[in-house]
């Protein structure tokens, strides 16, 4: 009698190796696409940090653009790439687009007086609004018709 040489898998191996490699992929992929999810949303927080130092830079260099009294102005960010504060923000979602058009920073004062009147603190608050591809305009953002980089607030 001839002794059959059996190699290979047979059916019932191969399809518990799929199911285990399907099992896994269940698992990992969830994981994968929160870590992208993630990681996008870091990067437009990033942006709009990077349109927070460029605005604390201009007005750092020109201070006659800061608002006075409890005013506020804006700052476009091509005003800002265009006197070299901060490179083209690109969109996270697509690499191909810029965060540019539309995309702005409001810079409003908050000052506080003692009893006397006299100032005791003067901040500026800065708040970005990031344009890119996918954003929609948060509710309540009204872009100010003062340009801080006008000098006539």
């Amino acid at each position: 009698m001839k002794k059959i040489n059996k190699k290979g898998f047979t059916l019932t191996e191969l399809m518990a190796v799929i199911l285990v490699i399907g099992i896994v992929f269940s698992i990992a992929i969830p994981s994968v696409s929160y870590v992208i999810k993630a990681s996008k949303k870091r990067a437009y927080r990033s942006h709009e940090d990077v349109m927070k130092k460029a605005a604390i830079a201009y007005l750092t260099q020109n201070s006659n653009s800061i608002p006075i009294n409890e005013e506020e102005c804006f700052l476009d960010v091509s005003f800002l790439i265009n006197n070299k504060y901060i490179k083209a923000l690109k969109d996270p979602d697509n690499s191909d687009l810029n965060c540019i058009e539309g995309s702005f920073i409001i810079v409003k004062r908050s000052d506080k007086k003692d009893d006397n009147d006299n100032y005791i603190n003067i901040s500026l608050n800065y708040t970005p609004y990031l344009n890119c591809s996918r954003n929609e305009k948060p509710a309540g953002i009204i872009k100010p018709t003062n340009s801080c980089n006008t000098g006539a607030n």
